[in-house]
């Protein structure tokens, strides 16, 4: 359930980010996607041969911080559904001319 929790923290943040970013563009689609810095960054943690180091999360990321319960499961689920929109959205937009803001840095 904390796990469930953690990913509807973040949700809420980029899931709207996102799909009014989408709402915004008016580039046409591109076949080749490059990632930024910080997007390189993350894909070499997870891509990397070495044991990664655990990352501390966010305070207001922690889900040890909030009360869980059972709801959390209803929101991811409509969580999700809101994802399936916004890539569906996503596929005639040009990705590498849409930037969005990370939730450390609003």
């Amino acid at each position: 359930m904390e796990c469930l929790k953690h990913l509807t923290l973040y949700a809420e943040h980029y899931l709207p980010e996102i799909e009014s970013a989408l709402e915004q563009s008016t580039d046409p689609a591109d076949d080749f996607l490059k990632s930024g810095l910080l997007g390189r960054y993350f894909i070499k943690m997870i891509l990397s041969d070495r044991k990664m180091k655990p990352m501390k999360t966010l305070a207001q990321m922690d889900p040890l911080n909030y009360t869980v319960n059972k709801d959390i499961i209803h929101t991811f689920l409509e969580q999700q559904y809101s994802l399936q929109k916004i890539l569906k959205l996503a596929e005639d937009k040009n990705l590498n001319r849409i930037k969005i803001t990370t939730s450390f840095s609003s």
